[in-house]
């Protein structure tokens, strides 16, 4: 995938609607990590679909942050009202996106958080979080 790249966004699309989860796991996290933002409408489905195996999901949640999908951000703050890894993980992804609406989901979840979650949630919120980011390039 890193060698094709984004011109690879046709066989990663296949890839989303392969009967095989490692396939679509991995197609997932291609477009996710080439930042292939046209597929975040067809990754955001396999986030939430029943039956969908926890690692496709996770990686679909992941997806959706490092494209900044800002239609998934009401789907992502479901995800993320869970204090489990996947929620988590959903609460990176809302901080990834950035957008008002994601930012206002976190800050909710603040409000209502404590022990170990309070402290994730003031660290996605903070500048601290935003300038990691910027040195990881996102």
């Amino acid at each position: 995938a890193t060698a094709v790249g984004a011109r690879g966004a046709a066989v990663y699309l296949r890839a989303l609607e392969d009967a095989d989860p490692r396939v679509r796991e991995a197609g997932i996290a291609a477009a996710g990590q080439l930042g292939i933002a046209a597929l975040g409408d067809r990754i955001l489905p396999l986030a939430v679909r029943e039956g969908e195996p926890p690692e496709v999901r996770r990686t679909a949640v992941r997806a959706l942050g490092l494209l900044r999908h800002e239609p998934g951000v009401p789907t992502l703050a479901t995800i993320a009202r869970a204090e489990t890894p996947l929620g988590d993980d959903a609460c990176f992804a809302l901080a990834r996106v950035r957008s008002s609406a994601a930012v206002a989901a976190l800050a909710g979840l603040l409000a209502g958080s404590r022990g170990a979650r309070m402290e994730l949630l003031e660290f996605l919120l903070s500048e601290r979080f935003e300038e990691q980011e910027r040195g990881l390039g996102r």
